[in-house]
């Protein structure tokens, strides 16, 4: 990711489907949202929005998919998702997001999500050193 980004001017650009995916794991999620954030107060750029999609396992109910191994009748409980979107407005994030589908299909399945504004602002370091974990 850090080679993507440091030649992200020869990558030609776009914005939507080919632009939208970062992976990396917990240390370089909350070190890059860090960074945005830094370029945003310095002034570098203008407020960036980040956002995960199904926030992990810990956002996502499915009993096709993520819940389908629990045997006791709680796999269609929307449990995860639920205190994912909750956590979520309690850390601050500017967008929470409690949907459905999430690749088995409408009503079969429901997740949390969110979104945050990097502004440049304190606030936001804090949120994102614990929210995007």
């Amino acid at each position: 990711n850090y080679i993507w980004i440091r030649d992200a001017e020869k990558n030609n650009l776009v914005v939507g489907t080919q632009a939208r995916i970062l992976y990396q794991d917990e240390e370089g999620r909350i070190n890059i949202a860090l960074k945005f954030n830094e370029m945003v107060r310095k002034g570098e750029v203008g407020p960036i929005m980040i956002g995960r999609d199904h926030h992990d396992v810990s956002g996502t109910d499915s009993p096709f998919r993520e819940t389908a191994n629990i045997k006791d009748g709680s796999n269609v409980m929307a449990d995860m998702a639920v205190q994912c979107y909750a956590g979520n407005a309690a850390r601050g994030m500017s967008l929470v997001a409690l949907h459905n589908g999430g690749g088995v299909g409408i009503g079969k399945a429901v997740n949390g999500g969110f979104g945050l504004v990097l502004d440049g602002s304190e606030r936001v370091d804090n949120v994102i050193k614990s929210g995007i974990a």
